[in-house]
C-alpha cells in the first residue's frame, strides 16, 4: 500500500511540474513491472495452480493498470 501512494504522490509532482521525461519514466517502468506479473500469473495459473497467488497478482496488475492511466492521463495534460 505504501509503494501505491508512493507512485500515485511521484505520477502527481511530475505532472504538477510538468515533467513529460519523469512521466515517460514511470510509464516504462510500470509497464514491465506488469510483463513481469504476467509471466508470474501464468506461472501461478499453469505450472502451480496456485490460485491464491494468482488472486494476488490479478489484484497488483489491477492497480498497475490504473496507475497506467492516471500516467496517461497526466502525459495527455502535461504535452497539452
Amino acid at each position: 500500500l505504501m509503494q501505491q501512494m508512493e507512485l500515485r504522490e511521484t505520477v502527481a509532482a511530475a505532472r504538477e511540474a510538468g515533467d513529460s521525461d519523469r512521466l515517460g519514466d514511470l510509464h516504462d517502468r510500470v509497464r514491465a513491472v506488469m510483463a513481469g506479473e504476467h509471466e508470474a500469473l501464468r506461472q501461478a495459473l499453469d505450472e502451480s495452480n496456485d490460485l491464491a497467488r494468482a488472486g494476488e497478482i490479478v489484484r497488483q496488475l489491477m492497480f498497475q493498470e490504473k496507475l497506467l492511466t492516471e500516467i496517461d492521463d497526466a502525459l495527455a495534460a502535461v504535452d497539452a
